[in-house]
């Protein structure tokens, strides 16, 4: 409920009058929703069992391993860019967040943990530069937009990704309403804004990535600690994926 608190709980109050005429449109201030108790509340989520498992998992894939640097996208907390390079001695992460974020949160919080190999770069992911070349971008709980604007970000993020770079997505996907309960809760807390869908199932998520040029190689379920993400990892086709296959069609 903690992630729920700066949009006010006038919201839920008005429940019965937005099932009659439906979501109740709002003008987020970025600012004040993503403030400090925000962030904060997504640290204690993370740290209550889904970035330990998030690490375990990625320690054993090697397209994760391998790689050398890491864009750590809408990352604030900073918590799992600290993980990953402690547990790949080669990796170096740039978290990327919105300026307020960056200068109140990630950069203490990084110094706290003398993490000297995660940096930051502060924007909005949206429309500012991602920089490029990555070995591999990673998204948390981030990407929950409608289809528009979730297929402008992955394209944003194959744009940014090095040839054959590796795109690791850990979001909620609700593929079983009684099993998948966090992703329903929050995608009803949406829906009291919003007509649009913001929260997919997993193949309509995968389909969304195909769509944007990214082969889908694994599909990982965090399982009790974070029983309604999925952990999905996906492949940038670049001009020599495409111009192989145009040639063993031709």
């Amino acid at each position: 409920m903690k992630l729920n608190a700066p949009a006010g709980h006038t919201l839920w109050n008005r429940l019965p009058e937005i099932m009659k005429e439906g979501p109740a449109r709002q003008e987020w201030d970025r600012e004040n929703f993503f403030n400090e108790e925000f962030i904060s509340a997504m640290a204690e989520g993370a740290l209550g069992g889904s970035l330990q498992r998030t690490a375990e998992l990625m320690k054993n894939d090697p397209a994760f391993m391998d790689a050398k640097n890491m864009l750590d996208l809408g990352g604030g907390h900073a918590l799992y860019s600290i993980a990953f390079t402690r547990m790949s001695p080669g990796l170096h992460a740039t978290v990327m967040d919105l300026p307020h974020v960056v200068e109140r949160v990630t950069n203490p919080t990084i110094a706290r943990h003398h993490a000297d190999r995660v940096t930051t770069l502060s924007g909005d992911f949206t429309t500012d530069s991602l920089g490029s070349d990555y070995d591999l971008i990673f998204a948390s709980d981030v990407l929950y937009g409608g289809r528009e604007q979730v297929t402008h970000m992955l394209r944003r993020i194959h744009a940014a990704l090095g040839d054959s770079g590796t795109f690791v997505s850990k979001h909620l996907h609700i593929d079983d309403i009684g099993e998948d309960a966090a992703a329903v809760f929050f995608d009803l807390m949406f829906s009291l804004t919003e007509e649009e869908e913001r929260i997919y199932s997993t193949d309509t998520f995968c389909d969304m990535l195909k769509a944007s040029d990214f082969a889908v190689e694994r599909v990982y379920r965090p399982g009790a600690a974070d029983p309604s993400s999925r952990i999905i990892r996906a492949r940038k086709i670049g001009t020599d994926d495409f111009t192989r296959i145009s040639s063993q069609v031709g």
